[in-house]
């Protein structure tokens, strides 16, 4: 029997869906036994995203034939408002705030999302416990005592750059994080020593190293600096790699590079204004995407935890996310309360259906939905503007650095705490 278009488009929809769940070969077997294609340009959890909208619009069916009876008129202003969708509302709240001595950077969580560090310009490195700033939360609000509970927090502090920190990132298996900085080095901490505040290994480059990222597997180490020369470095023997095809790299500094989760990949993108996806086996330049913020420079450029998805910050004051197969854009989120030439960073949540955002002309953090690109919430705790943002990889939490001196831990507002 030959299927309806339409039909061919919810089985289409559903192939889909079966594979954002990680049901790949049923999605092929589905999607040929259909005769449809798999789209990949879809947004992510579109069948469950609509499922959720026909949910919440046989609800508020239900509430307004309750809310009326046949000897009553209704009026249909108050009709039209009931019928109208909610604000979803998240409510995050500040958990635990980490002061430093000058503004905060950067930041990063250790992939099994139980530590979380934070850089500043006074060249210091914090590493807080996670399950301990959560518990520091509760024990404020039953009225325990608070400065005990903020001291178990820190778990180490590193000294050891000269000038402000850019980046850090944590090792996948080992207790290593690493950091880079405008004093032109990086450096490895081995953080479960507590005698240590000093690094055991350090790369000196030229110039002002700006990103860094271990590969999935841990045996190499991403760099980014104000050279346009992406390099790579064996963790072992730390001799570095670059593509041999310079003509492919960018045409002026590295802001950031990223790793795939497939580890099959990575991106980069530049003051250039470019963002750049590479095969992360041959160092081959696979695609370019010119102006991907209208010209103006990039500042971040990372994956979705499929590797499905490219993540953009520019200073355009818009976040860009873009299908990595194809390089075309799938939404720009921004909001009207940024300038128009603001330098914006964002980063996914942990299931990707979100987006978080900070802003350095914007003392607050900014949500979106990652499908419709809509704005759902900004949220204040802030009282300058944002430098970074990072969320957790296991848990709805971020942590947002700001020029205030201080890191903030957020969390869901849990009423029972």
């Amino acid at each position: 029997m030959e299927l309806s278009i339409e039909r061919k488009q919810v089985y289409a929809l559903i192939a889909r869906q079966l594979q954002d769940d990680g049901m790949h070969a049923l999605a092929e077997r589905v999607a040929q036994e259909v005769g449809v294609e798999i789209d990949a340009l879809l947004p992510r959890d579109e069948l469950l995203s609509l499922y959720q909208q026909c949910l919440v619009g046989n609800r508020q069916s239900t509430l307004l034939a309750d809310s009326s009876s046949p000897d009553e008129a209704m009026d249909l202003d108050d009709a039209t408002k009931q019928a109208e969708s909610p604000k979803p509302k998240f409510a995050f709240v500040a958990r635990f705030t980490a002061a430093h001595k000058s503004a905060v950077r950067t930041a990063a969580f250790s992939p099994d999302g139980a530590l979380v560090a934070s850089a500043s310009d006074d060249a210091s490195i914090k590493i807080l416990d996670v399950d301990k700033m959560h518990q520091h939360s509760s024990a404020r609000n039953v009225g325990a005592n608070a400065e005990s509970e903020a001291s178990k927090v820190v778990y180490r502090t590193f000294f050891d750059h000269q000038l402000p920190i850019n980046d850090l990132a944590f090792h996948p298996t080992r207790p290593i994080l690493v950091s880079c900085s405008k004093d032109a080095s990086i450096k490895f901490f081995e953080h479960s020593r507590s005698s240590s505040r000093r690094s055991f290994r350090a790369i000196r480059e030229k110039v002002d190293v700006r990103s860094v990222d271990f590969h999935p597997s841990g045996d190499y180490l991403l760099v980014g600096t104000q050279d346009h020369i992406i390099r790579m470095f064996d963790c072992s023997s730390f001799q570095a790699f670059t593509s041999a095809e310079l003509s492919k790299h960018h045409d002026a500094g590295v802001n950031s590079v990223k790793w795939c989760p497939t580890a099959s990949l990575f991106v980069s993108c530049s003051s250039d204004g470019s963002i750049k996806l590479w095969d992360g086996v041959n160092f081959r330049c696979l695609r370019t995407i010119e102006q991907a913020h209208g010209g103006s420079s990039v500042q971040i450029s990372r994956f979705s935890s499929d590797g499905k998805f490219i993540l953009s910050g520019g200073e355009d004051s818009t976040a860009r996310i873009w299908d990595a197969s194809s390089g075309k854009e799938i939404c720009a989120l921004t909001s009207q309360s940024l300038g128009p030439s603001s330098r914006l960073k964002p980063c996914f949540m942990y299931d990707d259906r979100h987006v978080l955002g900070a802003c350095d002309n914007s003392p607050n953090v900014f949500l979106w939905d990652s499908v419709s690109g809509n704005l759902i919430e900004e949220y204040q705790g802030h009282n300058r503007s944002l430098y970074h943002i990072e969320a957790s990889p296991i848990e709805p939490s971020f942590i947002s650095c700001g020029d205030d001196n201080k890191a903030r831990f957020w969390g869901l507002d849990d009423p029972l705490n």
